[in-house]
């Protein structure tokens, strides 16, 4: 992996998932619907979370040990572009259902072990 892989791509979907968010929060807001802002709050931590494990590990040159928490800034991308999309049309059932349990099921699973990396330290 090159300099723009390892540090630069996390960033500009690190800013993209952030802003993604924000933009979803803010249109609840301003538009008053019952939407919850608390899972994007939630996705702004975890990918953040995330991307600091990444970090953390160019900067160490252990990269090969964080490819779980680099795909998992990717599907967390994935899942707020598809939410926001969601907002101002509907896609169709299945591909909602099917890759929102993917998603989460990698997000999940890359959270924990993100967690249990940090705890052995």
């Amino acid at each position: 992996m090159n300099k723009f892989e390892k540090i630069y791509f996390p960033l500009i979907i690190l800013i993209s998932t952030t802003l993604l968010n924000v933009l979803m929060i803010l249109q609840t807001i301003i538009s008053k619907k019952n939407y919850d802002i608390f899972s994007n709050v939630f996705v702004i931590i975890v990918v953040i979370f995330l991307y600091q494990i990444n970090c953390i590990a160019i900067r160490m040159k252990k990269e090969r040990q964080v490819r779980l928490e680099y795909y998992g800034i990717l599907a967390l991308f994935a899942v707020s572009l598809m939410r926001f999309v969601n907002r101002f049309t509907i896609l169709p059932f299945y591909i909602n259902i099917t890759s929102i349990i993917l998603f989460v099921g990698f997000e999940t699973f890359a959270l924990m072990i993100a967690v249990i990396r940090i705890i052995k330290r």
